[in-house]
């Protein structure tokens, strides 16, 4: 084999090389796309999604008594000051003594007598306009 020959035979390797180089750069690009990674993202949290509802709903149907403690123990979390501010009120209620029922009337009685004054007021001003 002659030098010319070998030089051919290098070029020519040197030019297969170069186009698998540029044809795993073309696939690179396209595995780095940002659309297709979008789309692998999508399919990732979709299948995520979809295996964690199988195993939520698996869980439900084998322990639905723990499951529904663990429910209860969220939404007396959730809604602990509301629950709070509620026992405080009625343990009130149970520790402090009845009021006199004279007293209670004559509150209502004076409430219902502002509420009727303050309508009147009202209306005599809508009607001055």
């Amino acid at each position: 084999m002659s030098a010319r020959d070998e030089y051919l035979a290098a070029v020519e390797t040197a030019e297969a090389k170069k186009q698998s180089f540029l044809a795993n750069v073309q696939i690179a690009r396209a595995r780095v796309s940002p659309t297709r990674l979008k789309n692998d993202a999508k399919a990732k949290l979709v299948h995520t999604i979809d295996t964690t509802r199988e195993k939520a709903s698996d869980t439900v149907r084998n322990h639905p008594a723990a499951t529904g403690l663990v429910g209860v123990g969220v939404i007396a979390y959730l809604f602990r000051r509301p629950l709070c501010r509620m026992t405080k009120r009625c343990w009130t209620r149970l520790r402090t003594p009845e009021e006199p029922a004279g007293l209670r009337t004559d509150v209502r009685d004076r409430l219902t007598s502002f509420r009727n004054a303050l309508s009147r007021s009202i209306t005599e001003f809508r009607h001055e306009k």
